[in-house]
């Protein structure tokens, strides 16, 4: 008997008995209830789990019958080094409390990794839950596997069916929307879909908590994809505006940004960039946020209706101090 114990995890149970199973060129439920100390019951449920997560077993009835895997159809061994392992378990602690889509998915993975690595590498993976606190974490309930944070479940079945086809109509309270998915977007803690919408042939943005119902069109409901790529590309013939910001302004973007602004880095540690936006109206909203990135934002180029408004809003701010 592998000495466990009856307080062995049951994830840990499942990994060593996948390492036992591949071990042996035949083994029986006997041998999983005397190895592991465990139930018939409790043997038959771990052997359907070990099949769902992906080995490749077949079964021999009767007397003498009992489980082999399959012969050159074993998973390949996926390794992972120190470094790679703490790598994961902070993008999940950096993404807790951001209701993201596959959140069960992305638990079983955390689940498997504890199971497979040895006690020095979770204590030091716990050390670091303790130490990194990100935005939306409790630091008095150092959990790794609390990622309990549920998405939107239209957002699910949207991506879902966007995986699929991009073609959707979506419903809110009071309107349907028939368009090309471009993006789901997140933003200040929400989410929204950007869409081609297609009596307008305009990119729209919807909030997807403001959504009753997502389906994808029918096939003869479809425009080409040419056409799609038209009208996408006549979105961006509208002016548009260039700025250069250094770190203090790359620090007010992040607090707030447009849908439609673009932020691309200029060096490896993304303390300098160009920012890009297409679409200037609504202007007065566009002019005050122009101005909350402050003195680090420096204008490259600009429709005359965007200097013409800022140099208007600047004038007027330094009258209040004369």
């Amino acid at each position: 008997m592998i000495p466990l114990g009856d307080e062995m995890k049951k994830t840990e149970r499942i990994y060593t008995m996948m390492r036992f199973m591949n071990n042996r060129s035949f083994f029986t439920l006997q041998d999983l209830m005397t190895t592991f100390d465990i139930s018939r019951a409790t043997a038959i449920r771990d052997v359907h789990e070990i099949e769902d997560l992906g080995l490749p077993l077949t079964a021999t009835v009767g007397h003498d019958g009992g489980y082999s895997v399959l012969t050159n159809k074993v998973l390949s061994p996926i390794y992972f080094t120190d470094d790679q392992i703490k790598a994961l378990f902070i993008a999940f602690m950096a993404t807790r409390n951001r209701q993201l889509p596959y959140l069960k998915s992305r638990q079983s993975i955390a689940e498997k990794l504890i199971g497979l690595i040895p006690q020095t590498q979770q204590d030091e993976l716990i050390e670091l839950n303790r130490l990194l606190i990100f935005e939306g974490t409790n630091p008095s309930k150092p959990d790794l596997l609390d990622l309990t944070d549920f998405s939107n479940p239209m957002l699910d079945t949207l991506l879902e069916l966007s995986l699929t086809s991009r073609f959707v109509r979506l419903t809110t309270n009071t309107e349907t929307y028939v368009g090309y998915l471009i993006h789901l977007l997140r933003e200040s803690g929400s989410w929204y879909a950007q869409l081609l919408e297609f009596k307008t042939k305009t990119v729209i943005i919807l909030a997807i908590s403001n959504l009753m119902t997502v389906a994808t069109l029918p096939t003869s409901k479809q425009p080409s994809q040419s056409t799609i790529q038209q009208w996408l590309s006549d979105q961006k013939k509208s002016p548009y505006l260039i700025y250069y910001l250094d770190a203090q302004a790359i620090s007010q973007y992040h607090k707030y940004h447009p849908f439609n602004a673009q932020l691309t880095y200029r060096d490896p540690f993304q303390n300098t960039g160009m920012l890009t936006l297409r679409d200037i109206t609504p202007l007065e909203p566009l002019i005050n946020w122009l101005l909350f990135l402050g003195p680090g934002a420096q204008l490259i180029e600009a429709p005359v209706s965007v200097k013409n408004a800022l140099s208007k809003h600047i004038i007027m701010l330094a009258k209040q101090f004369n």
